[in-house]
């Protein structure tokens, strides 16, 4: 039995190396949805796992056909690649830290590629989490990450940024979450004691008659 035939499927599906994509809703709530089919088992506990940064999978298992997952579709966000000016010191550390988030879960992504990022506004998303997208372990996924980010043509990466990302890029045992603290370390703002550098003007007491 097919357990995605429930969703309504909308365009027809594309190859994404070993897997199959397609938009689809779900008819319960009319919401889109991605439906993802392969032949490998999805990754345990990837329906059970919530981030605000990492889109939701719904549901994933075995069937008939192999395996699948259902993630949910971020209306109006776009990809890195879209988008590539985008791509600033927030969006870097915000999938850094998702990444970091799904491996203290015990999940690998696989391809948390410059793709798999989207952004809408302000807010930042990784996709496709659950999917076996290719053999993989944390370190690699830290370095696919970092290097796909330093790739993405007219990005917004100050000078530190684009070298803690080629730190990581470049490191046999590279750490999500030491990438994360790295990367907010460049946004976070100056102590509430910070020096305050305007002139401060003595009180003129005009004279009393």
């Amino acid at each position: 039995m097919n357990k995605t035939g429930r969703y309504a499927r909308v365009g027809a599906p594309q190859r994404d190396g070993d897997v199959s994509v397609v938009r689809a809703l779900d008819p319960v709530t009319g919401l889109p949805v991605r439906v993802y089919r392969f032949d490998a088992d999805p990754a345990p506990g990837a329906a059970a796992f919530r981030h605000p940064n990492v889109a939701r999978v719904l549901e994933a298992g075995r069937d008939d056909d192999g395996g699948y997952a259902v993630a949910e579709v971020i209306d109006g966000a776009a990809d890195l690649i879209a988008r590539p000016g985008a791509l600033d010191v927030a969006t870097a550390a915000a999938a850094a830290a998702a990444l970091a988030a799904a491996h203290d879960a015990g999940l690998v992504h696989g391809d948390p590629t410059s793709r798999r990022v989207l952004r809408r506004g302000g807010d930042v998303w990784l996709e496709g989490l659950g999917v076996p997208w290719r053999a993989s372990d944390p370190s690699d996924d830290v370095r696919r990450l970092a290097s796909s980010l330093l790739e993405v043509p007219g990005h917004a990466l100050p000078p530190d940024a684009v070298d803690a990302l080629s730190a990581a890029a470049a490191d046999e045992h590279a750490s999500a979450a030491a990438l994360a603290r790295s990367l907010d370390s460049l946004l976070e703002p100056l102590p509430d004691d910070e020096p305050y550098d305007e002139p401060y003007d003595e009180p003129y007491d005009e004279p009393y008659d």
